[in-house]
C-alpha cells in the first residue's frame, strides 16, 4: 500500500485541516538527510548564542570589577571621613557612656553611616554574581549538559 492511501483511510478519523497537511507532508518531497542537517543548524546555533553570551558576561564582568573596585575605595574614604570609626572606638573605651546613652549612641552611629557609599558596594557585588550565574546557564560544563532557553 502506498502512503498516500494510508494517510487517506484515516483523514475520515481526523478534521480537514489535519488531513490536508497529512496529504501535503505525503506528496512533498522530503530530503533524506534533514534531520542531520537539522541537528548540525541546531549546534551551530548553539554555539555561536554560547560565544554571545560568554562576551556579554565578560563585558559585564569588566564594568562590574571596575565598579567594584571604585565603590571600595569610595567606602574606605567615607568610613574614614564620616567619624563611624570613632563611634565604635568610643564603644570600647567608654562602654559606660554607651549603656547610658544607647539611642542616642546608635542613632549616631546611623547618622554617620555612609549608606551611598554601601549601596554602590553592595550593588556592584551583586552585578558581579548575576554575571556568574548568567555565565553558568550559557556555557555548559559538559556536553551532556542540557541548555535551559
Amino acid at each position: 500500500m502506498h502512503r498516500e492511501d494510508l494517510i487517506n483511510r484515516n483523514i475520515t478519523k481526523m478534521n480537514d485541516f489535519e488531513g490536508k497537511i497529512l496529504i501535503a507532508l505525503a506528496v512533498s518531497e522530503i530530503p533524506a538527510d534533514l534531520a542531520g542537517q537539522t541537528r548540525l543548524r541546531i549546534k551551530r546555533e548553539r554555539v555561536v548564542g554560547a560565544r554571545i553570551r560568554t562576551g556579554e558576561f565578560s563585558l559585564m564582568l569588566v564594568l562590574a570589577a571596575g565598579g567594584f573596585t571604585w565603590a571600595t575605595t569610595e567606602i574606605v574614604g567615607a568610613l574614614g571621613s564620616s567619624g563611624l570609626l570613632d563611634y565604635f572606638s568610643l564603644l570600647f573605651t567608654d562602654a559606660g557612656t554607651v549603656v547610658q546613652f544607647g539611642q542616642d549612641f546608635f542613632l549616631s552611629i546611623l547618622e554617620s553611616l555612609p549608606a551611598l557609599s554601601f549601596a554602590l558596594f553592595f550593588g556592584s557585588v551583586f552585578v558581579i554574581l548575576e554575571s556568574l550565574k548568567y555565565l553558568a546557564a550559557a556555557v555548559p560544563l559538559s556536553k551532556s549538559a542540557k541548555f535551559n532557553y
